[in-house]
């Protein structure tokens, strides 16, 4: 039997951008959700990139123009925070062309990330999940950008923080479809 799509009425996606979140319920009471990123996302990501590391390359040239460089101590400032932030930029910037597949039945959630070639698979059983919901990072200027929160049991285990900076239209319709598939109540439709 062919899964049938789901519409949300709670996202808005114009015509001219692709689908984000496709929502399809499966025969045994479960949903598959596949979520990809906008393209224009990486795009910006790895600009972002760029600036920090022309940044830090004009950090390097002033250092070395004041002769900080002749410092024994000056390399490991030089090398090691600037390679450790450029790598995390980097790290964040290709998380952002990762697609998913969320299959949520009563029995589990299975985790499906793809980057390329490269296919990483995760199952949570249902008596280990405690919560789906969406959450928002904190920060001195207010709320951040939010995020796909899968609660596990026990409270020392490895919360799931998936879907970085989506957007908040899109993470509710995918908490919904998973909170639903599971069995839980929908929390984040108004």
């Amino acid at each position: 039997m062919k899964p049938k799509p789901i519409d949300c009425p709670s996202v808005k996606i114009s015509a001219a951008s692709p689908q984000v979140v496709q929502v399809e319920r499966t025969a045994n009471k479960g949903v598959v959700v596949r979520v990809a990123y906008p393209p224009g996302k990486s795009r910006d990501a790895m600009s972002y990139v760029a600036v920090i590391v022309v940044f830090f390359c004009g950090f390097a040239v002033l250092w070395y123009r004041v002769g900080l460089l002749r410092n024994p101590w000056a390399l490991p400032y030089l090398a090691v925070l600037p390679a450790s932030v450029i790598l995390l930029a980097v790290w964040r910037a290709l998380s952002f062309r990762q697609s998913y597949t969320f299959l949520a039945d009563p029995e589990a959630i299975t985790i499906v990330r793809r980057l390329g070639r490269r296919e990483w698979r995760e199952r949570l059983p249902r008596e280990r999940i405690d919560d789906v919901r969406t959450e928002f990072s904190r920060s001195g200027r207010g709320v951040g950008p939010g995020y796909l929160m899968i609660a596990v049991k026990p409270w020392y285990r490895s919360n799931r923080r998936l879907l970085h900076s989506l957007g908040g239209d899109h993470l509710a319709h995918v908490t919904d479809a998973l909170r639903g598939g599971i069995g839980l109540p929908p929390r984040s439709c108004p």
